[in-house]
């Protein structure tokens, strides 16, 4: 594996203050400014799988009882959480480890981090069109009105055919967070999508998921960070910093590093 990969100029990051991490130190975990968060109140999140931790971590920081987040994902739902925690509790007794006890806790942490009061769930996936296991994003913001939101998602490649969805709902986004996967593959689609962003958002963060360099060295998968450009009044320079932060990103594969990370 490469100890340095080059990234094109368009994802070189802006300074635009101090940045806080949401979510765990592995896979899930996203940074963004404290300055965005502090002016967003609402998280749509799309694709969350087995892993809310930055959905409690957003919580956690807004600490209120209104309705804060709606996440959409159907590979899970309460029932699903249930019978996967009862089957780690089958095996804990045959061959107990920590990992299962933290499976068997994956239902409690459900049904209290969306309780339906201040997060609520439900297992649809984002699509173009809307049917019994789907939603389009054009629903999803007809249900929101007047909230400054920030947009989370994570769906395993499904992000490209939703390009054109998320740029028609730019005004409403206040913060775009997205992990863009099969890079390589959709390279043209990829750049141009970033260029129209950065008509209206800087890019305050980009990590390499270095979960693919196991048989490529190319980034396959990589984890951007938008903000809308008018939270930011005075003038912004692009970051000094160096790439992945120290204390702030963290490898999603232990058994790799992460590699260093130049704009060019």
């Amino acid at each position: 594996m490469k100890n340095t990969i080059l990234l094109t100029k368009l994802l070189k990051p802006f300074n635009l203050g101090n940045l806080i991490r949401l979510g765990g130190n592995k896979d899930g975990g996203y940074l963004l400014s404290n300055k965005s968060l502090s002016k967003c109140n609402f998280l749509i999140s799309i694709g969350i799988s087995y892993n809310w931790d930055f959905e409690k971590d957003f919580l956690k920081n807004k600490n209120t009882e209104n309705l804060s987040i709606i996440a959409y994902d159907n590979s899970i739902s309460y029932k699903i959480i249930k019978k996967f925690s009862l089957k780690n509790l089958i095996i804990f007794f045959i061959r107990p480890s920590f990992k299962t006890i933290q499976r068997i806790s994956k239902f409690f942490s459900y049904i209290k981090t969306f309780n339906r009061k201040n997060a609520i769930h439900y297992p649809l996936n984002l699509a173009k069109f809307n049917s019994k296991k789907t939603i389009n994003l054009d629903r999803i913001f007809d249900n929101i009105k007047n909230k400054s939101i920030i947009l989370k998602i994570d769906i395993e490649g499904g992000e490209y055919l939703l390009i054109n969805d998320i740029l028609k709902h730019l005004s409403k986004i206040n913060v775009l967070i997205i992990e863009f996967h099969f890079i390589q593959k959709n390279k043209v689609r990829f750049l141009k999508f970033i260029k129209n962003l950065s008509k209206k958002f800087y890019v305050s963060h980009v990590h390499i998921n270095n979960s693919t360099f196991q048989w490529s060295d190319k980034a396959e998968i990589i984890e951007c960070t938008f903000e809308r450009k008018t939270h930011f009044k005075s003038k912004v320079n692009f970051s000094k910093s160096s790439y992945p932060l120290k204390n702030l990103d963290f490898p999603s594969s232990k058994n790799i590093a992460d590699p260093k990370i130049i704009f060019k």
